[in-house]
């Protein structure tokens, strides 16, 4: 994926789809439990094994749902509320697994979604691919008494149910998540050793990241004050900085020291 499509499908994108992906990955499966027609030749407690399988996925789709309320700014005594648990309860069971994943994604972003970085939910890792796949799934499993199903055909929610409402990402979360590589960065203790590679590529990334942050923050000045003011002085200083930090690290890495900074 191109670095301009990271900047289209943010953190909070990719959680939305990996939730719709698990979402129709449950309906899949438990769809395929209604049928009675194959029941005389089920081996002993292949139902029960569906069903356990149902059960996990459910357990996976409800954290990926707390994460990206969190994403959202939803409060933990909202999601506590609503589970029927205390506010303390909620962020001692999901808390967790929030920082987790939030790291797993902000990670695969400086990457450039380098496969080497894995550990993101099934569809998080290709979002625009599988965005566009899921609408075909909503589009073919619609109902007449979906909401989906009253509006217009040339609606494009109707044709691109899954897709067309990603919330984009926009320069906040891009600062946002820039900040947020900055602070992963600094909390990975110096080693010598295998997690060099990962570290320097995270850094690299981060450099790049922040030269595009700086970039489209100067075009939105630029276009909506139709000038150069004081803040686009303040932000070309920046780029520029930036920038000469983006070069000192690709010339480390296309130096003798790329055998430790490169992976295998």
């Amino acid at each position: 994926m191109s670095g301009k499509d990271q900047i289209t499908y943010g953190g909070a994108a990719r959680l939305r789809i990996a939730l719709a992906h698990q979402a129709a990955k449950i309906a899949g499966e438990a769809r395929s439990m209604v049928p009675t027609c194959t029941d005389n030749h089920a081996h002993g407690g292949e139902f029960v094994e569906a069903a356990a399988r149902i059960a996990d996925d459910a357990r996976e789709l409800l954290a990926l749902a707390v994460t990206y309320e969190r994403r959202r700014g939803t409060f933990w005594e909202v999601i506590g509320e609503t589970l029927g648990i205390s506010r303390q309860s909620a962020h001692e069971r999901f808390a967790a697994a929030q920082k987790r994943m939030d790291a797993e994604l902000t990670e695969r972003w400086l990457a450039d979604d380098d496969p080497w970085f894995t550990g993101l939910p099934e569809g998080a890792t290709d979002p625009a691919e599988t965005a566009s796949r899921l609408d075909r799934w909503a589009v073919r499993h619609m109902q007449p008494a979906d909401a989906l199903a009253y509006k217009a055909a040339g609606d494009p929610e109707r044709a691109r149910p899954v897709s067309h409402n990603l919330p984009p990402m926009d320069t906040g979360e891009h600062s946002s998540m820039v900040m947020a590589g900055a602070n992963l960065i600094r909390e990975r203790p110096d080693t010598s050793g295998p997690d060099d590679e990962r570290i320097a590529q995270l850094k690299l990334g981060l450099a790049r990241r922040k030269v595009e942050l700086y970039e489209r923050m100067i075009a939105e000045e630029t276009g909506e004050r139709g000038r150069i003011g004081a803040d686009v002085g303040d932000l070309a200083e920046l780029l520029a900085a930036a920038r000469a930090q983006l070069a000192e690290l690709e010339g480390y890495e296309d130096g003798p020291a790329a055998s430790r900074t490169r992976r295998p």
